[in-house]
């Protein structure tokens, strides 16, 4: 008889019944009930379940239906391997949107790409929080995200295809392909660095760090 946010209730019914979602369904989900990314605080590592993130985390499993939060925490307080994976997949879905080449990633289980996943987990706390200051206008519109989503998806495809990533660069300018000249040259630094998640982090937080550095687009004489 009361007014019923569909959407919501949804929800709601595939997380609590058998129904069920995609890894990238429960990400998209997920997604809008992470709290502030500016109380996030990033680990080198890439790693969540930190001191200084306990706020945060529950803050998160405060978000969840109660008949989810028990399997996101262990006995000790800390995020169980469920939960961080929940995480994981929320700040991968903030920071790199919706795509088929995210959801294959999310869901596969090739080490090489899981290794390109890591690395994109790592940055994904910097990059959603630059995402969210160009969508008010506080930084400039450069974003590469979609740029990096076809980067690191293009490997694999690749190597399901019988194909080499060496061979894919040396044919370069030899046929048109799909990829901007960014997603190119990440394609590149990605496979140089496929053994180094850190290493393809680093790149990618150093990116939106400098975007940010050049300050406001309503900054006169930028």
């Amino acid at each position: 008889e009361d007014d019923v946010d569909i959407a919501r209730a949804a929800v709601a019914s595939n997380e609590g019944g058998g129904l069920g979602m995609s890894a990238l369904e429960q990400a998209r989900v997920n997604a809008d009930r992470l709290p502030d990314l500016g109380t996030f605080v990033p680990d080198d590592g890439g790693e969540l379940n930190t001191p200084a993130n306990r706020g945060f985390i529950r803050q998160f499993v405060g978000q969840m239906p109660t008949t989810v939060q028990a399997q996101m925490v262990g006995a000790d307080g800390r995020l169980s391997q469920d939960g961080v994976r929940a995480l994981q997949n929320a700040l991968l879905y903030r920071a790199y949107g919706n795509s088929p080449a995210l959801s294959r990633m999310v869901e596969s289980t090739d080490q090489g790409a899981r290794n390109i996943v890591n690395a994109m987990m790592q940055a994904a706390p910097t990059i959603a929080k630059a995402r969210d200051h160009i969508k008010t206008g506080a930084m400039h519109d450069a974003d590469i995200a979609a740029d990096i989503v076809a980067a690191a998806d293009t490997p694999h495809q690749i190597r399901e295809s019988g194909g080499s990533v060496a061979d894919y660069l040396a044919q370069q300018g030899m046929f048109e392909d799909d990829l901007s000249p960014v997603a190119r040259d990440l394609v590149a630094f990605m496979d140089e660095h496929k053994r180094s998640a850190k290493a393809i982090a680093t790149l990618l937080k150093k990116y939106y760090d400098l975007l940010g550095a050049q300050g406001s687009p309503n900054q006169a004489d930028v």
